[in-house]
């Protein structure tokens, strides 16, 4: 048995990150399904945020104070 994550949408409409312990994806999305009753499942992955279904932003951005100015820097 392994750890899957899954990311998934609840009955009420929010966002949830659950742990189950499965033999598979397809195993682990099943009990999502019907332990749970979760809306939608989104990912389903075997470490935590391994797999991301989104564009990660590796530097924000941040406010440089030069001269009592503030400027924004994109990075």
């Amino acid at each position: 048995m392994k750890k899957y994550y899954v990311r998934c949408k609840d009955n009420k409409g929010e966002n949830a990150s659950l742990v189950i312990e499965a033999l598979s994806p397809e195993q682990a999305k099943e009990q999502a399904y019907k332990l749970y009753r979760v809306r939608s499942i989104y990912n389903v992955s075997l470490g935590e945020g391994t797999s991301r279904n989104y564009l990660e932003r590796k530097y924000s951005p941040y406010i440089k104070n030069d001269n009592s100015k503030a400027v924004i820097i994109f990075s």
